[in-house]
């Protein structure tokens, strides 16, 4: 917020995207999961893989459409990839892993 209504904006609407996106992938693969079946499992990871890419894509084209004259993409962006990409690094950095 610091750097103002717009960049703050943008990073919301770049870190729902993503939010959503990824929610939406879990929620095709693990609705009536089955690990007996791995081809149907292996099936619905690559279907959900594309509705998220897709779910993603359609986001970013309506907040430019909606949001075009305060976007900014530069904060859009790099909200987006910050919150697809630091669950992964602090899960490899934590040390807390899940162990059997």
């Amino acid at each position: 917020m610091f750097l103002g209504w717009a960049v703050a904006g943008s990073a919301a609407i770049g870190a729902v995207a993503c939010l959503t996106g990824n929610g939406l992938f879990a929620f095709w693969v693990f609705t009536r999961y089955s690990a007996a079946q791995p081809g149907e499992l292996l099936l619905r990871f690559y279907g959900a893989e594309v509705v998220k890419l897709l779910w993603m894509l359609t986001m970013f084209i309506v907040a430019f459409l909606i949001f075009d004259d305060w976007l900014n993409p530069p904060a859009l962006f790099g909200a987006f990839f910050i919150v697809q990409t630091l669950p992964a690094l602090l899960a490899t950095r934590s040390g807390t892993g899940i162990t059997t």
